[in-house]
């Protein structure tokens, strides 16, 4: 009866580790954080799958959010970008200026404009050159969203 029992605290403390460092490992789908290391570069980070690619949104410093999702055929950063503010709740207003393609105006309560800032993204650690509407994206892409002034 003893070696049961101790069977069965260690099983119990081994699957709770196995847990508990599994979580350490990749980050969740979809997760709202402040607690990214300062010292963190976001397009250093790969994707829990390989035919994931991963979305940030850098509200400021301190207030980030992560979406990770399947790379479909043809797919852009607007995509993308649209994908993971739905699945993560988070209010987005865009412009559609046709040939030139869809303008983010508005990420959450930061609207272009607000503190001579703009929302600009980068494809891994690189700024943009075109708009998120026409920029596809493959597997294993970084795309950061920023709020700050515009470089222009």
């Amino acid at each position: 009866k003893i070696i049961l029992q101790i069977v069965l605290v260690v099983g119990v403390v081994s699957v709770g580790i196995y847990f508990y460092n599994s979580n350490k490992v990749s980050l969740p789908k979809s997760q709202l954080s402040n607690e990214t290391p300062r010292d963190f570069s976001a397009s250093d980070l790969l994707p829990a799958v390989e035919s994931n690619a991963i979305l940030w949104i850098a509200f400021d410093a301190e207030n980030k959010a992560y979406f990770e999702d399947q790379v479909q055929a043809k797919m852009t950063v607007f995509d993308l970008l649209k994908q993971g503010a739905e699945k993560l709740k988070i209010d987005l207003a865009t412009k559609d200026y046709g040939e030139m393609g869809i303008l983010i105006e508005k990420i959450g309560d930061l609207k272009n404009g607000d503190n001579g800032k703009s929302w600009i993204y980068y494809l891994n650690g690189k700024m943009a050159e075109v708009s998120a509407s026409k920029q596809e994206i493959k597997a294993t892409d970084t795309v950061e969203f920023k709020f700050e002034e515009s470089k222009f």
